[in-house]
């Protein structure tokens, strides 16, 4: 908000009174008076920084909003200010503007190279921290995997080996026994014998295939946990490449042939945009039409893809755009905006607009959507205590 010059009284010492006042009191100039706090002299009043004038009480003078010093002050002649629009930038109803000294005003245009260097150090940094940390998380899931496929192959190998072995000693065991007894019928031991190997074999098939049914399980959720660690990766880029830009609908479209001339007509619509949400200072780098271009000049516009230089920028305009778009726009108007959202995003936040409005139908009210959830909003729980 301006700031303009606070009222101040200005008392310029008087030689002769001064002599005359510590003549009567006794007290010397170094000495504390007894007459209450002193009116602020003139070595305490601040100076324009163009013309060198003093801003006092009756001069109309805007401060330094972001240094705020005693030198950071300009009277109104030297900002070519009219009287008429000084005061109406001092009245409690005035614009929410802010003005800035010459030396704020470079430093804030123009970053210092190493500020920058140093910024983008500290992105790549955090960036590489993350990935690492990821590409760390990914390797040690894939080795328990692998761990687990190699516990179950050997385990396998281990059950083979003892059925096998258990197998050759019944056999012995089988033979032995028909050698010893020759007066048992030949067919009865023959027929007990295929019985009784029909039923290990059967057991026997019956474990093998529950082992490889096991093992072809774990290789399912090994895929799937691939899958699933790609798949999160793949959204993670996506919304890190739309962390900067918004989708803007409701605003109106050119019905040029020329395209140089439809994208001059979106940066014009953009700016006026841009200038009613007080955001001028923000950096557009990319404007898009979404979808294909209608073929009659009464369809509706299509939506505005807008990429802005920072995300901090991106973060502005959207907080004011829900205040000024629904508060002085109007609903007839119909531009509102949104962040620029990934497919997965798109469907779960249409999921939760299906339980929002299922809940509101059951007689919930005072619910909104908040960081990908359904809760009650604060205003209304402050009224219920």
């Amino acid at each position: 908000m301006v700031k303009g010059k606070v009222p101040v009284k200005l008392a310029i010492p008087n030689r002769r009174s001064t002599a005359t006042a510590s003549k009567t009191t006794g007290n010397t100039p170094g000495s504390v008076s007894r007459q209450g706090p002193k009116k602020p002299l003139i070595h305490d009043v601040p100076l324009c920084s163009s013309c060198g004038s003093f801003i006092t009480n009756e001069t109309k003078a805007l401060q330094c909003d972001k240094c705020q010093s005693v030198h950071g002050w300009k009277c109104a002649e030297c900002l070519n200010l009219p009287s008429s629009v000084y005061d109406a930038l001092m009245s409690e109803n005035g614009p929410p503007l802010r003005w800035f000294c010459d030396e704020c005003d470079d430093s804030w245009k123009r970053p210092g190279v190493d500020d920058l260097m140093s910024a983008m150090a500290q992105l790549v940094d955090k960036l590489e921290q993350k990935l690492g940390s990821e590409i760390a998380a990914i390797g040690t899931r894939l080795e328990g995997i692998d761990e687990k496929v190699e516990l179950v192959s050997t385990a396998l190998n281990c059950k083979v080996d003892f059925l096998t072995n258990k197998v050759e000693g019944m056999t012995d065991s089988v033979m032995k026994t028909v050698s010893t007894q020759a007066a048992v019928n030949e067919a009865q031991l023959v027929d007990r014998a295929n019985v009784h190997d029909e039923t290990f074999h059967k057991r026997f098939d019956d474990k093998v295939d529950e082992i490889l049914r096991s093992i072809e399980c774990s290789a399912v959720e090994m895929n799937s946990a691939r899958s699933k660690i790609q798949e999160d990766k793949e959204e993670e880029e996506e919304i890190q490449k739309r962390k900067t830009s918004v989708i803007i609908h409701g605003v109106s479209e050119s019905a040029d042939t020329s395209p140089d001339e439809r994208q001059k007509y979106d940066n014009e619509e953009m700016e006026n945009l841009l200038h009613r949400l007080g955001s001028d200072t923000v950096s557009v780098n990319k404007i898009i039409r979404l979808g294909k271009k209608p073929e009659t000049s009464d369809a509706k516009p299509r939506p505005m893809k807008v990429v802005f230089a920072s995300e901090e920028q991106k973060d502005v305009v959207l907080s004011r755009a829900k205040n000024v778009l629904r508060k002085r726009e109007g609903a007839s108007n119909g531009i509102f905006m949104h962040q620029d959202l990934t497919v997965k995003q798109r469907r779960r936040r249409q999921e939760l607009i299906a339980e929002l409005k299922h809940r509101q139908s059951n007689g919930e009210t005072n619910l909104m959507i908040a960081n990908w959830r359904i809760v009650e909003r604060r205003g209304a729980q402050r009224g219920a205590d």
